[in-house]
């Protein structure tokens, strides 16, 4: 049987000139990802087979991280090494890869003692920054990304994992894609967005978020990203104890507990950008849309099939998927979140 992550491995070690015992396979889901440490610095190399991003795609991303990082935004760019184009192709067994050598983030990844509201107020002013920037941001010629839309676990993950045995889940999930692509992308705030700034894509460096992991970034509404971000932290910060515990939002101090999040957020992101008051409107339809991509992103791993308390877990969310509902809803005049479960109309 062929191990790919060890070949690949060693094609890393030939390309850039480092020694293979620094170079470490981490995982694979779009992308096979390694870190390489060596005694002076940390890098990230990613690749990708060309069916999932052509070197196009690669290179527009590459270039709108480049221009967030010439604006001192705190994210990972690219790194060319000496000899080597910014975006590599290895051809092996018949199929195309694209190979980037990345900055590693400073810092480490998120814990549970970091997740309080200098946490939240510094992860909104990260995007608020990083939408404001974009809105400057010229394209350059044969500039591509895909659209919001395209992502796979709306298209073909929820056709394979989603619609055979949750056809209601499915149509639920068509109907609300449809929803968002309905929007004016006059009257709603529409750019290029990350389209995936949760806490796994980022590191904390002295309370301050570096963010990497620009895959996703698709052409898109700014609601995408805030829905994205305001999920993950509202989830992580009411699971960190037990994982699918939706206990929390039974609480009656369910109303305290989620302005914790949403105030400090919010905080941040508006002191780096004011979005138009549409965004208030569709912000519950990306929330939506974000529950359901989390859900259809797990029954691509099996994760329900590996606990019979998860599996009765997934089953309480594809009941409120039918059903169209909401486990939060939030009141945007004040800025604080309410704890009455919402029914997207």
């Amino acid at each position: 049987m062929i191990n790919l992550p060890e070949i690949l491995r060693v094609k890393i070690s030939n390309l850039y000139g480092f020694d293979r015992n620094i170079v470490e396979f981490i995982h694979y889901s779009q992308n096979y990802v390694f870190r390489v440490t060596s005694r002076q610095e940390q890098f990230i190399v990613r690749i990708t087979e060309h069916n999932h991003r052509t070197r196009n795609e690669i290179l527009s991303e590459l270039d709108w991280i480049d221009y967030l990082k010439s604006h001192k935004i705190t994210v990972c760019a690219a790194v060319k090494a000496k000899g080597c184009d910014i975006c590599e192709t290895i051809y092996l067994n018949g199929i195309y890869y694209s190979c980037v050598l990345f900055e590693h983030a400073p810092g480490s990844s998120l814990a549970s003692k970091d997740l309080r509201p200098e946490l939240f107020n510094n992860h909104g002013k990260l995007i608020g920054q990083l939408h404001r920037l974009t809105m400057d941001y010229k394209f350059p010629v044969g500039f591509h990304r895909p659209q919001w839309n395209e992502s796979r676990l709306y298209l073909n993950d929820a056709e394979e994992y989603i619609r055979p045995k949750q056809p209601q889940v499915f149509q639920v999930l068509r109907d609300l894609v449809a929803e968002g692509m309905a929007l004016s992308k006059q009257d709603h705030a529409f750019s290029l967005v990350h389209l995936d700034p949760h806490y796994g894509n980022m590191f904390l460096e002295k309370g301050i978020p570096h963010m990497f992991d620009f895959d996703n970034c698709s052409h898109g509404f700014l609601a995408n990203d805030i829905a994205k971000a305001l999920h993950s932290s509202v989830f992580t910060y009411h699971r960190r104890n037990e994982r699918f515990d939706d206990s929390p939002f039974e609480s009656p101090l369910v109303d305290e507990a989620l302005a914790e999040v949403w105030g400090p957020f919010w905080h941040g992101y508006k002191s780096e950008c004011i979005p138009e008051s549409t965004l208030f409107e569709v912000l519950p339809l990306f929330f939506m849309l974000v529950d359901i991509q989390v859900y259809v992103h797990h029954h691509r791993h099996g994760t329900p099939e590996r606990d019979p308390r998860i599996k009765n877990a997934f089953r309480k969310l594809q009941d409120r998927f039918e059903g169209r509902v909401l486990p939060v809803q939030f009141d945007f005049v004040e800025g604080k979140p309410m704890a009455s479960p919402t029914r997207l109309k």
